[in-house]
């Protein structure tokens, strides 16, 4: 039976994400098993290896980044959007292949959450996953991935690894700090609610990369 199996990687910056999805890749590639990679948040690049290439991501990209202007909700809520068509289109390419295949998200539920929850501190998941065709103002469904793997890494060490990264946009290694100070609290108000939901998964994102690696395929029984 052939089936599209869509994963999420979640958790803050300098988690261990992008690490965990190469690892990923590598091990889905090896077993041949087909899969598309999708954006899971408004700030990927559109002209980036990893995923489908982008006109309007790159375009838009500049935009995104800028947290500071005034009607910064209405563009994450519009790249959300975009996010949640793509993913549509994404799914109904890999349903045509025969075999089992996976859409990956990098970033997904959590991530929607927390960033809605910095404004409306009062939102519901079910609430912030809503979101509407801007032109005919039909219902656009959500990226709800089967499974959401969550890496959780404590404060302390999120701001060691930032401090040991290299990031050329100081702008952007500032923006990181500051968010990670200001609002990981949120982050694990958050991520307690969510550990009680049957698609989510938290794993020790503090552990070798490798071992982690491992430890995750074998959650996932493949």
């Amino acid at each position: 039976m052939k089936k599209v199996i869509e994963i999420g990687f979640d958790g803050l910056n300098r988690c261990g994400k992008d690490t965990q999805i190469a690892l990923f890749l590598n091990y889905l590639s090896k077993k041949n098993y087909p899969y598309i990679m999708a954006r899971g948040d408004g700030t990927r690049s559109g002209n980036d290896p990893l995923y489908p290439p982008s006109i309007w991501w790159e375009e838009n990209r500049a935009n995104l980044m800028d947290v500071n202007s005034e009607n910064y909700s209405y563009k994450l809520n519009l790249s959300y959007q975009r996010l949640c068509r793509e993913a549509l289109i994404f799914k109904r390419r890999l349903e045509n292949i025969s075999s089992t295949s996976y859409l990956i998200f990098n970033r997904s539920i959590l991530s929607r959450y927390f960033s809605l929850k910095q404004y409306d501190p009062d939102i519901s998941l079910e609430e912030a996953l809503i979101s509407f065709n801007p032109k005919n103002k039909n219902l656009i469904p959500p990226i709800y991935p089967d499974l959401t793997l969550v890496l959780d890494v404590p404060k302390e060490e999120l701001l060691r690894r930032l401090e040991n990264s290299i990031i050329p946009e100081t702008q952007r290694y500032d923006l990181i700090k500051f968010r990670i100070n200001k609002y990981y609290s949120l982050y694990k108000q958050i991520l307690e609610e969510l550990k009680k939901n049957e698609k989510v998964k938290v794993f020790d994102g503090k552990k070798n990369p490798v071992e982690l690696n491992k430890e995750i395929i074998s959650f996932l029984n493949l």
